[in-house]
């Protein structure tokens, strides 16, 4: 029965590239190749299964492939329990994101500007946790989305997963990928009306700093790992 029910949902979604339900929560990992970006979509539930909230954050392609390359080769999921083990050792009721997505935003009906990111943790009780926030913002002159100081999140919402949830993802990813990205990145695609020698300058480059990779930076053990 439940894969039947499972086979309905993927119908209605055909987009969607991985679900994961909690409680009154579903967070829809859908393709939003269109627009070169997977979109994180977090949903939360009332008694009545109508919707109370929701949290919709983008990746850009590129970046949600080198999430699921970490989760191929099992890094992400090693990162995830070195943390856990590290706030069990420290006494902390709640483990730290070890992932942070860049931050969007937008306009909502509900909450007018938001900056929008979610984060990637180990769960209290839960392998993992996905978290959805939406904090209420302001537009700088860069047209980038700035959260209001001292503001609580209008929206929060946490879904759980497990180990097995990230391998999934990423197997079904990389089908996608196999289409998508040489479509995307190839000489044709690429080709550009460029003309070198009338943009030539003698000028230095200069150096610039490294984007993150929205990961936390955690120490390297070799402990024995639940999954490897």
């Amino acid at each position: 029965m439940a894969d039947q029910n499972t086979q309905r949902r993927e119908n209605r979604d055909p987009d969607v590239i991985h679900r994961m339900d909690g409680k009154g929560v579903i967070l829809k990992v859908r393709q939003a190749l269109d627009i070169d970006k997977v979109r994180f979509s977090f949903v939360s539930y009332g008694s009545d299964n109508k919707a109370t909230s929701s949290v919709d954050c983008y990746l850009s392609a590129e970046d949600f492939g080198l999430l699921m390359e970490r989760a191929r080769n099992e890094s992400l999921q090693k990162q995830i329990y070195k943390e856990k083990q590290r706030a069990q050792a420290e006494g902390e009721q709640y483990p730290k994101a070890i992932y942070t997505s860049p931050i969007g935003g937008g306009t909502t009906k509900h909450s007018g500007v938001v900056s929008r990111h979610f984060t990637i943790a180990p769960g209290s009780r839960a392998e993992v946790m996905f978290t959805g926030l939406a904090f209420a913002a302001e537009r700088s002159n860069t047209g980038a989305y700035i959260a209001k100081k001292g503001e609580k999140p209008v929206a929060r919402i946490s879904v759980p997963a497990t180990y097995h949830d990230l391998a999934l993802m990423a197997y079904k990813w990389q089908w996608l990928e196999k289409d998508y990205m040489p479509k995307r990145f190839n000489m044709v695609a690429m080709k550009s009306d460029y003309n070198r020698e009338e943009h030539e300058t003698d000028a230095p480059v200069q150096q610039q700093e490294e984007p993150s990779d929205g990961f936390t930076d955690i120490q390297d053990t070799e402990d024995d790992l639940p999954f490897a």
